[in-house]
């Protein structure tokens, strides 16, 4: 597996006194400590937050929040493993008519780690009368009509896809 192959999706999320949450990875710098092992995109979105792997090693991957200056880091690991699945959560979801449901594709490699490819993937429903699925806001489902429908993601070049089942009931 060639390591210039490799990516993976950092999110970046405040966390503020009242205990409300929210994104942050289009708005932090994103930095590499060893730009010869990982690089990582600052804007514009939806890049932000995507590290490319160069080489085998490590490299911490911090976020700095320019208006506060609070930064969290998490260390980057590039290995020879393989994507070998992709796996959509939640998995055979039951919705209602109108109902959103986030949907997350997650990469699962052969040494057993997993990566985030929510944003990576493309996103489809098979019956666009029983759920609708958004590739613009990524794995964002909406329940319309009673019926089953199977919700897949796809990642170009390998061609790998992962799929769920969606029910929308009454």
């Amino acid at each position: 597996h060639d390591a210039g192959h490799v990516h993976a999706c950092c999110e970046a999320t405040g966390t503020y006194s009242d205990s409300t949450t929210r994104d942050l990875t289009s708005s932090v710098n994103w930095t590499s400590s060893d730009e010869k092992v990982a690089v990582i995109e600052n804007r514009p979105v939806p890049e932000s937050g995507e590290a490319q792997g160069l080489k085998l090693g490590q490299s911490t991957i911090t976020a700095i929040d320019s208006d506060s200056g609070i930064q969290g880091s998490t260390v980057m690991t590039v290995t020879s493993a393989v994507l070998q699945r992709i796996e959509i959560q939640p998995a055979d979801a039951i919705l209602h008519p109108l109902e959103l449901q986030r949907f997350r594709a997650r990469g699962i490699y052969s040494d057993g780690t997993t990566v985030n490819l929510t944003r990576k993937v493309v996103w489809r429903s098979s019956k666009i009368l029983v759920s609708i699925i958004s590739n613009f806001l990524p794995g964002q489902g909406l329940g319309l009509l009673p019926g089953d429908a199977t919700v897949s993601a796809t990642l170009p070049g390998p061609d790998l896809k992962g799929e769920t089942t969606v029910t929308i009931s009454l």
